[in-house]
This record gives structure tokens, sequence and C-alpha cells, in this order.
């Protein structure tokens, strides 16, 4: 029984860390909450200090070291600077909890700043104005610059309403006047009022490896990691390499095509023995199969030429080249064998052509007297042949008789 419950309980811390695994994948989703698998919206909302459909968008001004020009004192409770950044996005002035800050009766201009606890690439911001009548239109006219721990500030951001009723409950805005600025503190600032009133002023950067408005798309393989990208615009640092291997393009979200390989996909495969296009689009390296390279190439990318023919190419020539050379062989075997055999027959037919081929008639027609002047007018050569004429003779005789018998 006690086996039987540690296994469920097992079971649940298992499903407990899937649950709470797919939570941190999707975003910052609020109560661990998953998300669209395809767009990785959370379904309710995101934690405090995120936003964005994905939840991968972070406030970084949430309560972070703010001051203000002066503050506002009514029944005993200042409106301090703090109020802007506690997380309470109500604009109502005089709800409680107190969410709102407020200057005080200032000399112009009314100033407002919150230090951030790191130097971000501020571009998103979104501010909750005070929902008043009379008070709305006076953050009319509002700027936003971004500054560092040297006070240099940058123009980021500059209202142009002139409507009274100011410039909406919420303003939710980019820097107008330029790209992102680079900083650790952001000011707040109005010329024509005494008063500046901010229910809550949040500062938004995408976490490392998003960009965009929303910071729901994801950075591509930049060299110096993903998320070195503009948090904007998604493009890589222009440096070379600018991408990792297997990758190029200006956000490096670009596989190499066939036959490249390597940062920003400049390296050309080499002599795969299946073709360079085989090649690993990161490495270079040729498919572990045998052979690697082709003929006359070697190394893992095989790209180095080289003097040593491959053994199994090597096989196939040796053999190739007995091969030949045993046709050739038989080849003049056989040339030998029919000139023999034609100078046979050549010998056999002139031998038949001068006895044995005679007809009985021509055997016949010649009388004894012509033979015997014939024998007298050579004696000389019937002497030095006698022996072979005898031989003759006798075959010629025999051939007569055969005939004479059919």
């Amino acid at each position: 029984m006690g086996s039987h419950r540690k296994q469920i309980s097992g079971l649940l811390f298992f499903m407990i860390l899937i649950t709470r695994a797919f939570g941190q994948l999707c975003g910052n989703c609020v109560n661990v909450d998953t998300c669209d698998k395809e767009t990785g919206v959370c379904f309710g909302g995101c934690n405090l200090g995120w936003d964005g459909p994905t939840c991968s968008r972070r406030n970084v001004a949430l309560a972070q070291s703010t001051r203000q020009s002066s503050d506002y004192s009514e029944k005993g409770f200042r409106f301090i600077s703090r109020l802007a950044v506690d997380g309470r996005t109500g604009y109502e002035f005089y709800n409680k909890p107190y969410t709102c800050s407020h200057t005080g009766k200032n000399p112009q201009p009314a100033s407002w700043t919150v230090t951030l606890n790191s130097q971000y690439n501020i571009y998103k911001f979104r501010i909750y104005n005070r929902k008043c009548d009379k008070c709305s239109g006076r953050l009319n006219g509002f700027s936003l610059s971004v500054g560092n721990s040297s006070k240099n500030y940058k123009a980021c951001y500059q209202d142009t309403t002139t409507d009274p009723k100011g410039p909406g409950d919420i303003i939710d805005e980019v820097c107008n006047l330029s790209g992102p600025v680079l900083g650790d503190t952001v000011n707040i600032m109005i010329s024509n009022s005494p008063f500046l009133s901010l229910c809550e002023v949040q500062i938004f950067v995408c976490t490392p490896g998003t960009y965009g408005s929303a910071c729901g798309n994801r950075c591509g393989q930049c060299a110096e990691g993903p998320s070195a990208c503009n948090t904007l615009s998604g493009l890589c640092p222009e440096k070379t390499p600018r991408c990792m291997p297997g990758y190029s393009g200006r956000k490096c979200d670009a596989e190499c095509t066939r036959g490249t390989y390597g940062p920003d996909c400049e390296g050309n495969c080499g002599f795969c023995a299946q073709g360079s296009a085989t090649c690993n689009t990161t490495s270079g390296h040729c498919p572990d199969r045998e052979p690697r390279c082709a003929l006359g190439y070697s190394d893992l990318k095989c790209a180095t030429v080289s003097s040593v023919t491959s053994p199994d190419y090597t096989r196939v020539i040796v053999g190739c080249t007995v091969g030949i050379f045993l046709i050739l062989v038989i080849v003049i075997i056989f040339i030998v064998l029919m000139v023999r055999r034609s100078r046979q027959n050549v010998q056999i037919g002139g031998a038949t052509s001068s006895g044995p081929n005679s007809t009985p008639a021509q055997e016949s027609s010649f009388s004894p007297e012509v033979r015997g002047k014939n024998e007298m007018s050579e004696p000389s050569s019937r002497d030095e042949s006698h022996e072979k004429n005898s031989s003759n003779d006798h075959a010629y005789e025999v051939i007569r008789q055969n005939s004479s018998a059919i």
C-alpha cells in the first residue's frame, strides 16, 4: 500500500513539473497556465510585470527606484513618485488604495524619473493617465527621454496632443523621435503645467531571444547568440561572421541552401561521394559512409586533393586492366589460329590441283608416248625426285582405278 502511494505521489509530482515546464515554455502566463501550441498566446493573461500576447515582454520599471520634482499631499496623504510603479494599473486618483503619483505646486516644469536596475534598449512604454475631466489634459505635450547614470538624456517621445481631454486614459506608445534608446533612466516631463500625475508607468523590453513591438518573434541564430538580435527589428549585429554555422540572412533565420555550409553559409561543400549537396550545413562534413569522398579527394569535408586512390576504386581499376589484357590475349590467339588454318588450306588446295583433283578424262588423254617424251625431256628432275614421283604415281593410279570403278 505504501509503495502504491509513493508511485501516485511521484506521478503527481512529475505532472506538476510538466505543467510548470509548459508554463515556462509558453512565457510568463498567469498561474503557470499553458498557451496556444501554435501561437504561444497565454490563455489566462500574464504574471505581474509581464505583458504581450505571449507574455514575453517585461516591465523593467516595476518597483524600481523613483523620484519626482515635488510631492502633492492631501488629507495627510502624500502622492509620492513610487506609486507610479507599484504594479496597480487603475487610473482613478481617489480610489483606495491610492495608486497615482502627483507633483505639488512647484514652478514649471514638473518631472518624474525612474532608475532601472540595468541598461536596456528602451522603445516601448505605457502610461496610465489620471482620469479626470479637468485633469486628464494636464499630460498634453509631455516628453519622455532616456538617459544613463551620467544624466545624458536622449529624447525618445514627444506628445503633440492639444485636445483638453488629454492624450487618453492609457498612452501606449513607442519612441517616435528615435529607435530604441540604450539607458537605465527614464524621465517624463511636462512644461505647460506645475502638476504631473501618473497612475502607472511601464517600460517594456523584450526578453533575451525575442523581438518586435509585442516581443512575440524569436531571434535567429546570431553569431553572438540569439539574445544579441535587435529587440525591435530582429536583425543580428553587423559583424563577421553575423550568423551561426548553418544559417544566413540579416536575421540569421534562413538555413543554408544545399551545397553550402558554415557561418553565413559562405562555405561551399566538398566533393562528397553522394554529391556536394549532401554535406552537413553546419560543419561541411560529408556523410560518414564508404566511400565518403569522390575519387581523388579526402578528409572529412572531401575538399583536399588526394594522391592516394581509394582502395575500392583501385580494385576496380586493376580488375578492368586484367580483363582487358585477357581479352587482347584471346583475340591474338584467335588471329594466329585463323592465319595458320588459312595457310594449311592454301597448301592443301595447291596439292589437289596438281594431282588428286584431275579428272579421268584428263588422265586418259595423256598417251604413253607423251608421258614418255615428258619423262625423257626432264631426266635430271626425275632423278632428283624419284622417290617423290613414285609415291605420286601410286596415288594417281589409285585415283584412276577408283574413277574407273565409278
